[in-house]
This record gives C-alpha cells, structure tokens and sequence, in this order.
C-alpha cells in the first residue's frame, strides 16, 4: 500500500475537527476542550455552513447537532461521508429518541451523544473517532504486505522452476537437424555452392545418404544443379 502525499501531509499535522451547532455556547465549549488537546477546531453555525466547508477542505472528525436552520446533523453526516468516508461523524441532540441515534448509526456516525453531555465525553468520543481510518489502513497495509509476500514467493517459486527447465534445456542435445535441412543450411550460408566433396565434409552426410538427400531438395525446389555435379540454393525467381 504506497501512501499518497495527502496522506501524508495529513499524518504530520494536528487532527481537524469541524463542530456545527447553532448554539454559540455549544460550539465554543466543543473548541474549548479540544483545543488544548492538540486538535485543530473549526467551528460554523449551520448545517449549510458546515457542508460548504466540507466541499472546501479536508477534516477527519465532524461533530454536529442534529437540529439546526438549514441542513439538520443526519443531511452533515451524510455529506461528510460522500465527501470522504474516513471522515469521523459525531452527532450530538438535545432530543431523545432512538430513531435518530439509529438512523446516525446507519449512516455511519461513529458516536452519538445527547445534550447536556460531559466534556469528558466529547473528548472521548473525538480521541476514538479517528482510529477507524486508521485501523483500516492498517489492516489494508498488512493485507497488501501478505498479499506481496504471496506474490514474491509465487515468482520464486516460478524462477526456480524457469531455472530448472533451462538447465533441462542446456543439458538436452541440441535438435537433430534432417539431412535435408543441414545440407539446406549449409547452402544458405554459402551461396557460392559446393560439390559433393565439400557438403559430405561438412555436413558428414556421406554415400547413397548425401545423393538421395540432394535428390529431394532438387525435387522440392529447394536447391539447384549445376555443372552437373554442383550444387546451391535455387533462389526464388524473378515474377
């Protein structure tokens, strides 16, 4: 798994965390206990605020109320996730109900608190939410190391047996050539000609074996007589 610089970028510096609430004492209380801790806080009074924010810059923790003008908390998380699923949803109310804790669950909320709720919970619910990406680039990290592990023993595994069959391969005899095919060959290479003499030697085709081997490449095509015992390549004819 090869990091891109964003990654990167977002690695070195503090946690950003957005907090909408369209209460000022709500919001400055979330900035005021999370600040200190080293997390960069921003604040905004709306949902709609908070969406545009959400198209401009990157945060890892958003914590929203559920109830405000515009956008409410659930159309925030939802943006936040379509905008980048690592990003961490905190939904905070003032309105008891399970509906809305499940439908912020089923979103992808990572914690859900009612008001009035303790400073201590923030602050936990804020340390906790950044782990998910975290653990899941992790696990995709170690994943992909197994995965590459595999994939390295694989080729080894695949080199050794390459190896093998080339050691196969240089200890087998080289191909045996027809006599055709060396006497073919040995015109090729030499397109003056030669004469029975000179093939028998170099080929070691000798006898009744180098006449008939002749005889085909003169009824294929494949070779010519001359001067009557003289032999070379027939070349192709002019059209």
């Amino acid at each position: 798994m090869v990091l891109t610089q964003g990654e990167i970028d977002a690695a070195e510096r503090p946690i950003r965390v957005l907090v909408a609430d369209d209460e000022p004492a709500i919001r400055n209380l979330v900035a005021a206990t999370l600040a200190p801790q080293g997390y960069e806080v921003t604040t905004v009074r709306d949902g709609d605020e908070a969406k545009a924010l959400l198209e401009r810059e990157p945060f890892e923790v958003v914590i929203t109320d559920y109830r405000m003008p515009g956008l409410n908390g659930i159309d925030v998380l939802r943006f936040a996730k379509l905008m980048n699923e690592d990003t961490q949803v905190v939904v905070i109310t003032g309105h008891h109900g399970a509906e809305i804790q499940e439908k912020a669950l089923s979103y992808g909320a990572s914690d859900y608190l009612q008001k009035p709720f303790s400073l201590d919970a923030i602050s936990q619910a804020v340390a906790l939410a950044p782990r998910a990406p975290v653990e899941r680039a992790g696990a995709e990290l170690q994943a992909s190391l197994a995965e590459k592990d595999e994939e390295i023993g694989e080729l080894r595994a695949a080199l050794q047996r390459s190896e093998m069959r080339l050691e196969d391969t240089h200890r087998l005899p080289a191909p045996k050539l027809s006599p055709e095919d060396q006497v073919f060959g040995y015109l090729c290479n030499h397109p003056e000609g030669a004469d029975f003499d000179t093939l028998e030697a170099a080929t070691g085709i000798t006898g009744r074996n180098i006449v008939t081997t002749l005889a085909k490449l003169l009824d294929t095509g494949r070779a010519r007589r001359e001067f009557p015992l003289f032999f070379a390549v027939e070349l192709p004819r002019a059209a």
